[in-house]
């Protein structure tokens, strides 16, 4: 009888020190997952950014040339 208790001890004792470790690597999987979402984040943010610039750049090219053409060949 003593030697089924000690073995179920040590099962719990396993489960609980099994349980812990997953746990543990969860949490660190959530923790890097929220740091790659958040550098994901920044690099899109720092692309659409550069995009639209790009695209103020060239709509403010279009107007004056729009302007030029309309000062030199009248409205």
């Amino acid at each position: 009888m003593e030697n089924t208790a000690v073995l179920h001890d040590r099962r719990q004792t396993d489960i609980k020190q099994s349980e812990t470790r997953l746990h543990i690597e969860l949490n660190a999987d959530r923790q890097s997952r929220k740091e790659t979402e958040v550098k994901t984040g920044k690099i899109i943010d720092e692309k659409l950014y550069s995009l639209r610039l790009e695209l103020a750049k060239e709509k403010k090219a279009r107007e004056e040339c729009n302007n030029r053409c309309d000062n030199t060949y009248g409205a």
